[in-house]
């Protein structure tokens, strides 16, 4: 008996090991969980930032300026639909020791022309200024396995979605690189 028990322990343990998706190798990946199994990684953009001041600024020195990221292309090649059930991201990171909601951003791109965008920050010459503009995505964060971190995301219409991770232990980043995928 004690054997059946611990054969069957055994089998089960391996099962759900088995079913588990494995973590992004590299810090920075983002896997989208497709099924209990699989999983595939987002599309990687580097991203450029664009200051762009309106006309009136500089015919009558009263308006805004506006900071924006920009991607490549009109939508993303990764692309899940919403009849799949809720968007599961797996986010590899330094550790797991953070609040995810710290250095992990999900937000939604502005589609434009040939390319997406989403605002940085906005300066007004009688109004102030604002930064930290994205149009987030909320998300549950939860650990998953030794460094990596499990996002669900709250109910999303189709767009374009941005994930944005910042290194929580050093602020040295050298270029701006964006996790891209489109909802259906």
């Amino acid at each position: 008996m004690k054997r059946f028990v611990f054969v069957l322990f055994l089998f089960v343990s391996l099962c759900t090991y088995a079913q588990q998706i494995a973590e992004p190798q590299f810090v920075g990946e983002v896997l989208l969980v497709k099924s209990e199994t699989t999983a595939i990684p987002l599309e990687k953009k580097t991203a450029t930032v664009k200051t762009k001041a309106g006309a009136s600024v500089y015919l009558t020195g009263i308006g805004s300026v506006k900071s924006r990221i920009h991607v490549e292309g009109m939508s993303s090649t990764v692309r899940y639909s919403q009849a799949d059930g809720p968007i599961v991201l797996i986010v590899r990171a330094a550790n797991n020791e953070n609040d995810p909601s710290s250095f992990i951003r999900v937000f939604r791109f502005e589609q434009k022309k040939k390319e997406r965008r989403a605002e940085l920050a906005k300066l007004n010459t009688l109004g102030g200024s604002s930064d930290n503009n994205f149009d987030y995505i909320e998300y549950v964060g939860e650990k998953y396995g030794e460094k990596s971190y499990k996002l669900t995301l709250s109910q999303v219409e189709p767009c374009e979605i941005g994930v944005l991770i910042s290194n929580p232990d050093k602020v040295d980043e050298k270029q701006m690189i964006v996790r891209c995928l489109g909802i259906d």
